[in-house]
C-alpha cells in the first residue's frame, strides 16, 4: 500500500515529515475495510509521518504493526530482502510505504505478461505470494485485487 495523499511540501522542509492532506485522511479512512478484509496478520509501516498517519487513519486493525525507519529509504532490493526476513508463521502482511520502492516491489513480483500497475496515493495491490517468505523471488506472485 501506498501512503494516502500528502501535502507537497512539510513545515520543517524534511520529506519525511510531509503531513497527510484532507483528503488523504479520508482515503486513509477508505481503505480501512479494503485492509480488514484482507486480514493482513502484520503491519510494515514506513516511519514517515504520511505513512503513520495513513496507518492511524484508518482505525484500530487488530494486528501487529512494526514502524521501521528503513521502510522510508527502503530501495526495491532492500524491501524485497526485507520481505524475505518475515516469518513463516505470518502469511499476510501489509506493507505501508513509498513511490517508487512499493510499486517497483509489486511490478518487480508480478509475472511478465501481466498489465503494470501504477500507485496513485493510498492504491493497494493484493498479491497471492509463494511460500516461505525465504523463497521470494521476481515474477511470482499473482494479484488478486487492485484499489487504485
Amino acid at each position: 500500500m501506498r501512503h494516502a495523499d500528502a501535502e507537497a511540501h512539510a513545515a520543517d522542509g524534511q520529506d519525511v515529515s510531509r503531513e497527510l492532506t484532507g483528503r488523504g485522511l479520508q482515503q486513509a479512512a477508505e481503505r480501512r475495510q479494503v485492509v480488514i478484509d484482507a486480514a493482513p496478520q502484520l503491519v510494515l509501516c514506513s516511519a514517515a509521518t504520511r505513512a503513520v498517519q495513513t496507518l492511524a487513519g484508518m482505525g484500530p486493525l487488530d494486528t501487529e504493526v512494526v514502524v521501521e525507519d528503513r521502510l522510508y529509504t527502503a530501495s526495491t532490493t532492500s524491501l524485497l530482502l526485507r520481505l524475505g526476513e518475515l516469518p513463516d508463521a505470518v502469511s499476510r502482511v501489509l506493507v505501508l510505504g513509498h513511490l517508487p520502492t512499493v510499486g517497483a516491489v509489486v511490478n518487480a513480483l508480478l509475472p511478465d505478461g501481466l498489465q503494470r500497475v501504477a500507485y496513485s496515493p493510498s492504491a493497494i495491490a493484493h498479491l497471492e505470494l509463494p511460500d516461505p517468505w525465504a523463497a521470494l523471488q521476481p515474477a511470482s506472485a499473482r494479484l488478486l485485487a487492485w484499489h487504485p
